[in-house]
């Protein structure tokens, strides 16, 4: 099932090269079609198995309305190898790491690349606000309480959509009187994803677990940001691995404690820690 999957996306992969961008629509449309041709079997919304795993990787980006495209060529230095995104030089079907990312050893010579650049997870993760603030800063809503469905059916707090339909989601905390509407992801694809890591935080529920003398991470993959996946995912290649992943959680492996602590901040301590 992996492998026509994998199959799937480098066909994805390849259409979308072809063009300067395409809409979130064609992009679903098209994952539909591969769902059929591979014979995938996938019951319902072919487009997180087949297209979103390339977003969440970087090698795909959202650029504005709703539209998306390949990401700039680039070459990420590390000292030893480079990690490169798209890049024109290395063929990505024989890359034993992702679709659309390779590594590229200092042993082997130099590369001729124009956008290359330095990656330190802590530093980027210093500049990421809360995840509570973030939601925050969605525009406040006012919807009478009774008119919603929650995600969280038990507490009845976080994540709620109308009980009538339409797409829109909110973020209510009712006995605090708080409310947002969270954007579209035609407007930010992490908006939702953040407001339910967030859901567990207001519903005193982890987000993920740490073990610091394994340096082995895990987070919850429903919901898991994409920003947040992409650092920890380039801290990884930074030591030539991969994370791993099952449908329930994300592992990432080696990482350092000290930018445990700093994602931890991020996530508003949603992170339980074993010394």
């Amino acid at each position: 099932m992996m492998n026509k999957i994998i199959k799937a996306q480098e066909a994805l992969y390849i259409w979308l090269s072809y063009f300067d961008k395409r809409s979130y629509d064609l992009i679903r449309q098209s994952c539909n079609y591969l769902n059929i041709q591979y014979d995938l079997g996938i019951e319902s919304y072919a487009v997180w198995k087949i297209f979103y795993p390339l977003v969440y990787t970087g090698v795909i980006e959202h650029i504005g309305n709703g539209y998306y495209a390949l990401t700039e060529p680039m070459a990420i230095d590390f000292g030893t190898h480079y990690v490169l995104i798209n890049s024109k030089n290395e063929n990505f079907s024989k890359t034993n790491e992702s679709i659309g990312i390779s590594l590229f050893d200092k042993k082997r010579g130099t590369i001729s690349h124009q956008n290359v650049i330095q990656f330190h997870a802590l530093q980027i993760l210093r500049s990421f606000p809360t995840i509570s603030s973030v939601v925050d800063g969605f525009y406040r809503s006012i919807v009478e309480e009774d008119k919603f469905e929650y995600h969280n059916y038990k507490s009845k707090k976080g994540v709620a959509e109308l009980k009538d339909g339409g797409l829109k989601r909110y973020f209510s905390i009712p006995q605090d009187g708080y409310q947002r509407q969270i954007p579209d992801k035609s407007i930010n694809p992490d908006a939702l994803n953040i407001s339910y890591y967030y859901e567990r935080v207001v519903n005193n529920q982890y987000n993920g677990h740490y073990k610091v003398q394994t340096r082995d991470l895990h987070l919850e993959a429903f919901g898991l940001p994409i920003l947040v996946h992409r650092v920890l995912m380039l801290d990884c290649l930074s030591r030539k691995n991969m994370p791993t992943n099952s449908d329930t959680e994300y592992h990432y492996s080696g990482i350092q404690h000290k930018i445990v602590k700093e994602l931890n901040r991020v996530l508003n301590n949603s992170i339980r820690i074993y010394e």
